[in-house]
């Protein structure tokens, strides 16, 4: 329901009292954190025009309540109980006084506390001007008392459902402002997005958000462009308010006439209070940011002379929304703080890029020397232990040859200045061509190689050089590894908006523990059988490197002595 909607209800139920009773005016009041607001005024043009909207110091409400005579639900306070010097709120009617004892006072006061059922006071409905110009007697109290006590669960509960309807739009303003803040939005998009939010759904002229970095210094953005709204001499001054805000859970209100924070000498309040008066605002609602035991920044609304006061229940919502900005800040910073160390890693990952680069460059032109120069000695004739010398050496270049192959394929995979160039490739015709090829390699172990692949093309979206290799570096592994007699089996199929090739065997298998670090560069089994085979430990970090590189993935599944299965999904073409 609107605020007029509610000011409508409220009226009517003004009018349909005053109807009840002998009185000229009705005027119904409301709480609004620590004054009565007058909210509807039934029965006067003059004084509707000069109540509506005004507003009386709770304070002044309490001195009111603890001299009145009590008749039932009401309240009278004579106008002789009344200090003549006290300020005057409201409307006084423009009617003589009279000598008699029972004549009604322009500054009579008669009025019904309206409480809930927990005992709070929530607003106040009074009567003035009776027609007969006569003090009530006691069968008028008598009957206002009972006409009174009939029509307040109304009362009440209009009340109630306007703090409710309050609660649910600034509810829905805090909600709208972290709708669209997602984890991963900077700092700044999310000011973008909750500043203007938040001077809507909160009434405020003026909004300022400022963040605490992590560094120690501190960030403002602004919800009318003009920078901050307090001058760097300022500012000092209230970051203690703000997190004093947090620790304790609640915010705080600087400006003109407002009691300041226990945090802040009479001084500093004063200096605070001279700066926001000379911008026009009347009053600064400092909402701490945080998550956990740390304060994040502050959000600061700002409301002119003319705008109503802070309510309590606004001051609520306000703190419960920076409970949410918090979050979103905690988030951004942790976003932040994983994307500077991305971008770390890739400088580092780039580092080694280049250095596994320039070492396996280094290496290539002596070990074509001495594997040339070998492959020379051997068309001579020489001793026998010559001869095996010289196969060691063969042996052993072919060996350093097949490593630094290896090393500068790596060093292409994980390059992040050179970007994947995909196109369609047939990964059933690359995984044929590549049991081909270690065809023989099989038969020479003793295991049988075999291919399940389907007729129709299984199209990867990749670099067919990589996806090769990938094809080479399982077959070549499974090999490695299974014992004779063994089977080795690779296969290829489309699966949805993905391909899977797949490469079983029959071999040793793989132990827990070292699946766990099996993609790994350098990595060699733990298993001694294992561990016997030579290897660089570079054929699946490759394969791994190239799968990803190709926003695929693979996995696997194997047991000691069992044998073990590697799966690779990668998107289709």
């Amino acid at each position: 329901m609107s605020s007029r909607l509610f000011r409508e209800a409220f009226q009517l139920l003004a009018e349909g009292l005053l109807q009840r009773m002998d009185f000229e005016v009705c005027v119904i009041s409301a709480l609004r954190d620590d004054h009565m607001v007058v909210v509807a005024v039934a029965g006067s043009d003059a004084a509707r025009e000069r109540l509506l909207g005004a507003r009386t110091p709770l304070a002044r409400m309490e001195d009111e309540l603890a001299i009145a005579e009590t008749w039932g639900s009401l309240c009278f306070v004579p106008a002789e109980r009344l200090d003549p010097d006290a300020e005057v709120f409201g409307w006084v009617p423009d009617i003589e006084e009279s000598d008699e004892a029972d004549a009604w006072h322009p500054l009579d006061l008669l009025f019904v506390p309206l409480r809930d059922a927990a005992g709070q006071l929530r607003g106040m409905l009074s009567l003035d001007l009776p027609r007969s110009r006569r003090r009530p007697d006691a069968q008028t109290r008598e009957f206002l008392d009972e006409a009174v006590r009939q029509a307040m669960p109304a009362l009440l509960m209009s009340m109630e459902q306007e703090s409710l309807a309050e609660r649910v739009r600034l509810a829905t303003a805090a909600r709208e402002a972290v709708r669209g803040i997602a984890s991963d939005e900077p700092i700044d998009r999310i000011a973008d997005i909750v500043l203007p939010a938040v001077m809507h759904g909160f009434g405020a002229e003026g909004a300022w958000l400022r963040t605490f970095d992590e560094d120690g210094s501190q960030s403002i953005w602004s919800g009318l462009g003009t920078g901050e709204v307090l001058p760097q001499s300022l500012v000092h001054l209230v970051e203690g308010v703000y997190r004093e805000c947090w620790n304790e859970q609640v915010t705080s209100l600087v400006g003109a006439g407002i009691e300041p924070p226990a945090i802040l000498t009479d001084e500093q309040a004063t200096e605070i209070d001279e700066h926001l008066c000379s911008l026009g605002i009347a009053s600064l609602l400092c909402v701490p940011l945080g998550l956990g035991n740390e304060c994040l920044g502050v959000l600061s609304l700002a409301r002119r002379p003319d705008d109503p006061p802070w309510s309590s229940v606004e001051r609520d919502e306000a703190f419960d929304l920076g409970k949410d900005i918090g979050r979103a800040l905690a988030n951004a910073r942790s976003y932040d703080r994983e994307q500077r160390i991305i971008a770390r890693l890739r400088e580092v990952d780039a580092y080694k890029s280049q250095v596994i680069r320039t070492l396996a460059h280094e290496l290539r032109n002596p070990l074509g020397a001495v594997a040339g120069h070998a492959e020379l000695a051997t068309r001579a004739t020489y001793a026998d232990d010559v001869r095996r010398s010289l196969d060691a050496i063969r042996i052993g270049t072919a060996r350093m040859e097949g490593l630094v192959e290896d090393l500068l394929m790596l060093s292409a995979v994980t390059d992040p200045g050179a970007p994947l160039s995909p196109e369609p490739v047939d990964l059933a015709g690359l995984a044929a061509e590549a049991a081909l090829v270690q065809q023989a390699l099989a038969e020479s172990a003793g295991l049988v190689l075999e291919t399940d692949l389907p007729d129709e093309a299984v199209l990867a979206l990749g670099d067919p050089d990589e996806l090769d290799r990938v094809c080479a570096n399982l077959l070549g592994n499974a090999i490695k590894y299974t014992p004779a007699g063994g089977i080795v089996t690779i296969s290829a199929r489309n699966a949805g908006d993905e391909v899977v090739l797949q490469c079983t065997d029959t071999g040793l298998g793989i132990s827990e523990e070292d699946q766990k670090r099996l993609f790994e560069e350098f990595f060699r089994s733990t298993d001694p059988e294992a561990a016997s085979h030579p290897g660089t430990g570079l054929g699946l970090a490759i394969v791994h490197r190239i799968v990803e590189r190709h926003r695929g993935s693979i996995g696997v599944e194997s047991k000691l002595g069992q044998g073990s299965t590697f799966s690779v999904r990668l998107p289709r073409a």
